[in-house]
């Protein structure tokens, strides 16, 4: 899996990892019915420890993104559907790490706001 850790966000590594996880099935690299390494390969693959991976797939299991199915991690059908729901709480969570390093790097609210501005803006003619 392509999953990248940031170990100076302040996020939760477990949580790290969910929010990607999440994102893959939204974007549709992985889809229901696929299986996820198991909690050894995924902690060596990471290099962290397996409690990390267990306490991720324990999260997504509790939200229904996940199921244990014949002694293997599964995404279910209605998984797209339960993220779905979450996106603004995904949203919110990746501005606000965002709007953290930006202050950490020195921005003021002004500046912050600019460039976010210009980028949306940017963006924005990218769809058209």
């Amino acid at each position: 899996m392509n999953i990248q850790l940031d170990t100076e966000s302040g996020v939760p590594l477990y949580l790290q990892i969910v929010r990607q996880i999440e994102y893959m099935i939204l974007s549709g690299i992985l889809k229901p019915g696929d299986f996820l390494p198991s909690i050894k390969d995924l902690a060596v693959e990471l290099h962290i420890h397996p409690k990390i991976v267990y306490h991720t797939y324990k999260e997504l299991s509790k939200e229904k993104i996940l199921t244990f199915s014949e002694r293997a991690f599964v995404i279910p059908a209605d998984a797209i559907a339960v993220i779905a729901e979450k996106k603004p709480e995904i949203l919110a969570e990746l501005l606000d790490t965002a709007i953290k390093r930006a202050f950490s790097l020195g921005f003021t609210r002004e500046e912050l706001a600019s460039v976010f501005n210009y980028r949306l803006h940017r963006n924005r003619k990218d769809e058209n």
